[in-house]
């Protein structure tokens, strides 16, 4: 299925939210009269789409689109971010897609279920993911929510300018030059960080890993990630937390354990990642 150009795109939402769902918590199967995009804040859900069933986690995505079958299942307790939208749509007033929801019985989950493509300009057709990963979309995300739920002045053309850059995020990280070629250039790097996320790694010591002067590799990093190297290093900091947050173990532990100096800088870099302080976020998902 064809969603359009790049040029042609006008992208809209028409709801955007945060929710918490409790274990077993289903919705569908069903179909949507416009696109969703789900982003798995902590938890574990399950997306039947058609004849596949993908298991979704923390900092995964998920996307499909109109008049596609799907069900939804919570496998544990789960906080996330669902925006419904449109590619291309002129108007910015949102219409809320309940009314338009069709509900449907569990043979039609075996219905073929059909991946959309998009046409970027001087680069070719591509597919768009179902499950996907793309770093940096939490705090856009949340700011989306933000700007939907306050409806301040010029909120509807800030929602357009916040989700057209979601959108690029994730256009961008299906482009071969981004997956193939570039990023196993940095596999050393983003491997590093991974495995310990605790350390202070310098921009200097991650691109003797790849062997690359650190400009150049500083520059290659954020081409293919779309954040620079500190910031994936917080990222990948802030997934242990939500982990360690579901714990009993103290704020004050986490913050060392993870590298941090002081559990002030930690609880501005989760607040900045994901919109929450590290005690409203256990709290939030203490209370599911």
């Amino acid at each position: 299925m064809k969603i359009g150009s790049e040029t042609d795109l006008r992208p809209m939402v028409h709801l955007a939210h945060r929710f918490n769902a409790k274990p077993e918590a289903r919705w569908g199967p069903r179909t949507n009269p416009d696109f969703q995009l789900i982003y798995i804040i902590s938890g574990e859900i399950e997306l039947r789409l058609g004849k596949e069933t993908y298991l979704v986690h923390p900092e995964e995505c998920v996307y499909f689109g109109p008049g596609q079958v799907h069900q939804i299942t919570a496998r544990a307790e789960s906080v996330l971010y669902s925006v419904h939208f449109e590619w291309i749509r002129e108007s910015l007033e949102p219409i809320h897609p309940i009314p338009g929801m069709q509900e449907c019985n569990t043979e039609s989950l075996s219905d073929a279920y059909a991946q959309h493509e998009l046409d970027v300009f001087d680069y070719g057709m591509i597919r768009l993911p179902t499950c996907f990963t793309v770093y940096g979309l939490e705090s856009l995300l949340q700011r989306l929510v933000e700007e939907y739920w306050n409806e301040q002045p010029l909120y509807l053309t800030a929602m357009r300018v916040l989700l057209h850059e979601i959108l690029t995020k994730i256009i961008r990280s299906q482009l071969p030059m981004f997956h193939n070629v570039l990023q196993s250039r940095i596999a050393p790097a983003l491997q590093a960080i991974r495995n310990e996320p605790e350390r202070n790694w310098s921009v200097q010591v991650l691109a003797n890993l790849c062997g690359y002067h650190p400009n150049y590799f500083a520059e290659v990093f954020k081409s293919v990630m779309g954040i620079k190297p500190k910031e994936f290093l917080i990222s990948e900091r802030i997934k242990a937390a939500k982990h360690l947050l579901l714990t009993d173990m103290r704020m004050e532990d986490i913050a060392q354990h993870l590298g941090y100096s002081s559990i002030h800088y930690f609880s501005k870099n989760f607040k900045k990642v994901t919109g929450l302080t590290p005690t409203q976020f256990r709290g939030e998902v203490q209370t599911i």
